[in-house]
């Protein structure tokens, strides 16, 4: 559906109600949702993508830019009402992040913050390193769904923001961030995000086959040069995302 202005409405809703913790087979959806519908469940928080980096109101008409930083460690996306975990920390060497370093007495001060730049988590377990899934057909059980996961919803600590259900976006979700305009070099991602690295990052979307021929792998979105990839037993950074907007809005 288009508005009268030409404007193309997003499915915003493609965030409400995400999946559990473990991995989703979704690999992005392109439905349409009517505005009535949007502005009665969404009220004010009901946008649409009005391009060139900017999201129209559906409510108040009002051109806003897409992206807004909460202030409170999160990016509310307006063209898909996704709210996305920001980064902290100065972009370094990678860091891989397991249960262990996390339970450490003193654990990796990279690791110790669930938020830095440079941690990294598996997506399933590989502990002969043989490069598949120890578990075969039932991955999804690395560090980056039982801790980092874990350590946004509070297991640790204070959930982020104050809420309780972030998960790891689908491979379609991720796509939406990739931006490669800004600055004409990687990484490709709009800057409000925080540090970024030029690299892999996962997502809940599972399919295909690894390295190694297992099947019901990880894939992930490159944000060095905006490929998806597909491993097995890898380590790839991670971001956490929930339907939603900043849940106190900053002044425009």
């Amino acid at each position: 559906m288009r508005l009268s202005s030409g404007v193309a409405i997003i499915a915003v809703t493609a965030g409400l109600g995400l999946a559990g913790c473990g991995p989703s087979t979704e690999q992005g959806s392109d439905a349409k949702v009517n505005q009535a519908a949007l502005v009665g469940a969404l009220g004010e928080r009901a946008f649409a993508d009005a391009g060139q980096g900017r999201a129209r109101n559906l409510l108040t008409g009002e051109l806003v830019p897409r992206f807004e930083d909460c202030g409170d460690g999160t990016v509310a996306d307006h063209s898909t009402g996704l709210l996305w975990e920001k980064k902290t920390g100065e972009l370094g060497t990678a860091v891989f992040c397991d249960s262990k370093s996390l339970t450490a007495t003193e654990p990796d001060r990279s690791c110790d913050d669930t938020h830095h730049v440079n941690n990294t988590y598996d997506w399933c377990r590989d502990l002969d390193k043989d490069g598949s899934c120890d578990r075969g057909g039932t991955p999804g059980d690395g560090a980056v769904f039982l801790d980092f996961l874990g350590r946004l919803n509070g297991t640790r600590g204070a959930c982020l923001a104050g809420v309780c259900d972030w998960q790891l976006p689908t491979i379609g979700q991720l796509k939406t961030l990739v931006d490669c305009s800004h600055d004409g070099s990687p990484p490709c991602i709009d800057p409000v995000f925080g540090p970024t690295a030029s690299s892999g990052y996962w997502s809940s979307t599972s399919g295909g086959y690894g390295p190694s021929g297992i099947r019901d792998v990880g894939w992930g979105k490159n944000f060095g040069n905006s490929g998806t990839f597909i491993n097995a037993a890898g380590t790839s950074y991670a971001r956490g995302v929930r339907s939603g907007a900043c849940r106190v809005s900053r002044s425009r």
